[in-house]
């Protein structure tokens, strides 16, 4: 798990110092010399409120503890020899509004090119949340769009697959606690390419959204992490990543979702 540094209202994560290169849709390379990834919190009409009933507090207040995974999406098994046809980088930030229990968000990556003093936009991704029932919500992709990749691309190669994980911290004025979601994949996504749909031929059916997360009548959202692992389409599969999370963590997903389940029924 990466390390994060608080700034004003913005948490900016400053990761990769060795990454000195990304690239274009045609394979063109662009130096820079650092980058920051932020994570931005929307406006209240992305935002939904608490519930006003609960199925039971019970299962709700341990719900989070159970399923305590943090951070488990890794590049680390890709091979050597791919390791630069991938690329992760993280945000987290604060979560400060009383008003709603969880609002949407934006991650936006920047970087700084080498002989220029202005950052510029390499990623930038928006999520919503949508809640499903009183019990449980979920976060879905709005907007997706890179600009410049941190993993290698080629002409005619200039296809990314994308894994977002979400982590949301829980606290209740004396402890914390944190659940995370399995991945969310997005595959063969253009470098460059402006507007990307993620929505079916129904406006308000997304394509790509997280599991479930408990609506919790006795712990408030704290903080919200995220972590994205880019991958070149042609050179990795982005599905061994996502086996390696799978079998990592099988037991406890298992445990997890029958007391969702559980919980839910009630």
């Amino acid at each position: 798990m990466k390390t994060f540094i608080t700034t004003f209202l913005l948490t900016i994560s400053l990761l990769n110092y060795g990454q000195t290169t990304f690239y274009k849709a045609n394979g063109e390379k662009v130096k820079v010399i650092g980058e920051q990834t932020t994570l931005k919190f929307n406006s209240i009409s992305l935002s939904v409120d608490k519930p006003e009933k609960f199925a039971g507090t019970l299962i709700a207040s341990l719900l989070p503890s159970i399923i305590d995974l943090g951070f488990k999406v890794s590049s680390d098994i890709i091979e050597n020899n791919l390791q630069k046809y991938t690329n992760d980088f993280s945000a987290r930030n604060t979560y400060r509004n009383s008003d709603f229990y969880i609002s949407g968000f934006e991650i936006s990556r920047k970087v700084l090119k080498k002989g220029e003093s202005n950052t510029t936009e390499a990623f930038n991704l928006s999520v919503v949340p949508l809640q499903v029932n009183d019990n449980t919500f979920v976060f879905a992709v709005d907007n997706i769009l890179t600009m410049l990749s941190g993993a290698k691309s080629k002409p005619g190669l200039n296809y990314n697959d994308y894994m977002i994980e979400i982590k949301l911290t829980y606290f209740n004025g004396k402890e914390k606690k944190e659940q995370s979601s399995s991945p969310i994949n997005i595959s063969m996504l253009s470098i460059d390419q402006k507007n990307y749909g993620v929505k079916n031929e129904t406006p308000d059916e997304y394509l790509y959204v997280s599991d479930k997360f408990p609506f919790n009548p006795e712990y408030s959202i704290s903080e919200v992490s995220v972590k994205i692992i880019e991958t070149n389409s042609s050179k990795v599969r982005a599905e061994k990543i996502k086996n390696s999370y799978d079998k990592y963590s099988e037991d406890i997903k298992d445990i997890a979702k029958n007391i969702i389940n559980f919980y839910i029924d009630e």
